[in-house]
């Protein structure tokens, strides 16, 4: 593929190299293909995320910054009015507020929860004060911050995310012929479904005084996960073949969904009886552009495809199960909201582009979770070599964003020109550049092969 160059070196929007992270459960040829520029194509094993990142720990290299600016949360630090705009500096400070990635997994990723904001103080302070270090790998909290999140999918993209009914739960549990499964629909038996709370603990339940007060319902919850995440290895004999057998039997529905998502995460991770915690959880299955919003506090895991992920800027997981990395199963415990859904929502690009007017044939859409740090949105810029006479011809298809808000524009598809007052930027597939809040941009198609798409990522307007 023809790569394009800068038309003009000096600029004020900048493109900034991705943080790649060749995690196992990564695809081996998905984000190759989609970033065929630049370090990302030349990964030959697994790779799972690509950052577009403020984070202090793992920031997106700048090309072509101010002297002294190499990455992007320095650049922020140097002038945080221009970069992010008086608002959003003056409401987030010197820090870029959320952080962009693109993931493709081929296995499951790890079953987590990040820590809603009293959580999270409360650990990473806990933590700093036991003096363990930020990168050691017993750390659970390395961001002082609450993590929320929203995933939307490029390709047919599979999750677990929240805690399903207890009447769907109930059956499904029944279904498996598991002495780990029985233990856990014991739990599951035994809860009050009634809305009341009777404000006893249980030892099972945890040393932190609020969990006492969870419904019945929720105690039941938090037992059968608990089980789940800390059988033994050698209880998980058979498991397979129990979710394999109980799959075969089942109607297709939502049960059948979550014994399909357990069953691949025992295929992945054999000698672990975490995949039972799934049969706890909602099975969702996202189309390309559709997104779901978890927010902290969400027990969640994703179990295959590809997506763009937008977060709070912090790198805090506390995992239960799935996975070969470090868990903190007693922290995760803790911190799972377990009175329902947790506030999950499925989402979908709206007609309405706060921040930005398209012009031409351009059309776009935006996401928001209705959060203050993130949204996401979406342009696609029609190739004008491609446009028939009668469909426009002649009319100049570009997105123009509004001064005020720093946004990180993500190239999908084909290629982008991006226009500043000071110069131009053109963008290949896969490439980002970021866009300071001081700029009024304008950004046009490259002609190519057909149309081109681009992604932006900006704090919530």
């Amino acid at each position: 593929m023809r790569r394009l160059s800068a038309i003009r070196e000096e600029h004020l929007v900048y493109r900034i190299e991705p943080v790649l992270k060749p995690y196992e459960w990564g695809s081996k040829d998905r984000l190759q293909t989609m970033f065929p520029h630049g370090r990302a194509a030349h990964v030959t094993g697994p790779l799972a995320e690509v950052w577009f990142s403020g984070h202090p720990v793992w920031p997106s290299v700048v090309d072509g910054g101010p002297a002294g600016s190499s990455t992007v949360d320095q650049l922020i630090r140097d002038d945080p009015t221009s970069m992010l705009g008086e608002f959003d500096s003056s409401r987030f400070g010197p820090v870029l507020p959320f952080l962009l990635k693109v993931i493709s997994a081929r296995r499951p990723l790890s079953l987590q929860v990040h820590p809603v904001s009293f959580r999270a103080r409360e650990g990473f302070n806990r933590e700093n004060r036991a003096g363990i270090a930020s990168d050691s790998p017993s750390r659970a909290y390395r961001d002082r911050v609450e993590k929320n999140e929203m995933v939307v999918a490029l390709d047919p993209f599979e999750l677990s995310v929240g805690f399903a009914g207890m009447g769907v739960t109930r059956s499904v549990l029944a279904r498996v012929r598991h002495p780990v499964a029985a233990a856990m629909l014991r739990c599951v038996e035994e809860a009050d479904e009634s809305p009341g709370y009777d404000g006893v603990g249980d030892d099972d339940v945890g040393d932190d005084d609020a969990m006492a007060w969870l419904s019945h319902g929720a105690r039941a919850r938090r037992r059968a996960l608990g089980i789940a995440v800390t059988s033994p290895p050698r209880c998980a004999a058979g498991l397979y073949d129990a979710l394999r057998k109980a799959l075969a039997g089942a109607d297709d529905g939502r049960g059948a969904a979550m014994l399909r998502h357990a069953l691949v995460a025992a295929d992945a991770f054999p000698g672990d009886c975490s995949p039972l915690a799934l049969l706890l959880m909602n099975a969702v299955s996202l189309d390309r552009g559709q997104g779901m919003y978890v927010p902290a506090g969400t027990l969640h895991t994703y179990i295959g495809g590809t997506a763009v992920e937008i977060m709070t800027n912090s790198d805090t997981v506390l995992r239960a199960g799935l996975t070969v990395k470090p868990r903190h199963v007693d922290e995760a415990l803790r911190v799972v909201d377990y009175e329902g859904d947790g506030g999950v929502r499925l989402l979908s690009f709206s007609g309405e582009t706060p921040g930005l007017s398209v012009h031409g044939r351009a059309v776009a859409g935006a996401m928001s979770p209705g959060i203050e740090e993130f949204m996401l949105s979406w342009c696609s810029l029609p190739d004008s070599i491609g446009v028939r006479v009668g469909e426009g011809a002649g009319e100049e298809s570009y997105v123009e964003l509004d001064r005020g808000r720093v946004r990180v524009v993500l190239c999908v598809s084909g290629g982008v020109r991006c226009e500043t007052t000071a110069g131009s930027l053109l963008l290949n597939p896969g490439e980002a550049a970021l866009a300071p809040a001081v700029e009024r941009v304008r950004v046009f198609p490259v002609p190519n092969d057909g149309d081109c798409a681009i992604l932006m990522a900006s704090p919530a307007i």
